[in-house]
Parts: structure tokens; sequence; C-alpha cells
């Protein structure tokens, strides 16, 4: 037996001795929630279900995100490809980020030229979220790299940057 309200008001809930799998509420907490009984506790079971799911949901991304493995470091092809820039993106690339082009280090930066995802979208990259390996190619990285590298010049890759 427990006790809901105040000494002036009482009312008194009589659970079973087993409890039951589904949820039973005092009148006083169902008027409180502004909700019928039988819609507060059909209410709690969809809460029940959207937790379960996101929990299951959870569980399934942290398995996928252990499961992913950084790609074997790539070597730079005996031709590079020629930009008109007259840069070498691969030998940036070997310096910013070994040579991996898929990289998502989560320092901020993504991809084999290390990109911040300001600069990456403002110069035209496409959608990613953060998340796992960086999804696009050396070239597609490299045609934005040029838009970069014509509107900020070299000091975009301070540290990196090489004429060709």
């Amino acid at each position: 037996m427990i006790l809901f309200g105040s000494a002036a008001r009482a009312e008194v809930l009589h659970l079973p001795l087993h409890p039951s799998p589904t949820y039973q509420f005092s009148p006083a907490l169902v008027s409180s929630l502004a909700l019928p009984l039988p819609d507060a506790a059909r209410e709690s079971g969809r809460l029940r279900v959207v937790l379960f799911r996101e929990r299951r949901q959870a569980r399934a991304v942290a398995r996928e995100r252990r499961s992913w493995k950084a790609p074997a470091a790539t070597v730079a092809p005996a031709a590079t490809v020629a930009s008109h820039f007259g840069v070498d993106w691969y030998s940036i690339a070997a310096c910013e980020s070994g040579g991996v082009w898929a990289i998502n280090s989560g320092n901020g930066f993504w991809g084999g030229l290390q990109f911040s995802p300001g600069t990456w979208f403002a110069y035209g990259g496409g959608p990613y979220d953060g998340t796992g390996p960086f999804p696009y190619s050396a070239a597609q990285q490299i045609a934005v790299a040029e838009r970069v590298l014509a509107a900020q010049g070299p000091s975009a890759w301070p540290n990196c940057f090489r004429w060709a």
C-alpha cells in the first residue's frame, strides 16, 4: 500500500503482491500529467520502446566504430597528379597525414591534406559528419585544396607546403 497526497487529501493505491509488467499510476499522478490513465500507461510503454531502441542503436554504432581500421598507408603514384598551380599535393599529404587520404585522426582535421571542417565546407567540400574514415578521394581533396590555395595561399599548410 502506497500513500499519495498531502494530509488534507490522501489517495491510496493498492498494488498487487506480484508486480505486473504494466505500470499502474495513481489518479493524482495521472491528472498532474494531464493524461487519461490509459494514455499515461501507453506513453510509458512507448517511452520504454524508444529508450530500448536508442540503447540498441548506440551499441551498434559503438561496435561499428570499434571495427573501423585505419586504411593502409598509400604510396604516392609514380606520376603524381599535375596541379595547375604546380603543387606537389602528394608530398604535402605525406607530411600532413602520412599519405593516408582517408584519415580522420580525431584532432579536428580531415583527409590527407588535413582540412578543418570550416575550410572543407567553405571551399566546396562534400557532406561529412566527422565520424569514420574520410570518404573523399585524393582527387576530390586536391580539387578543394586548389580552391583553398587560390584564396589563402600556401599559408593554409604552414609546415608542409611544397611547390612541385
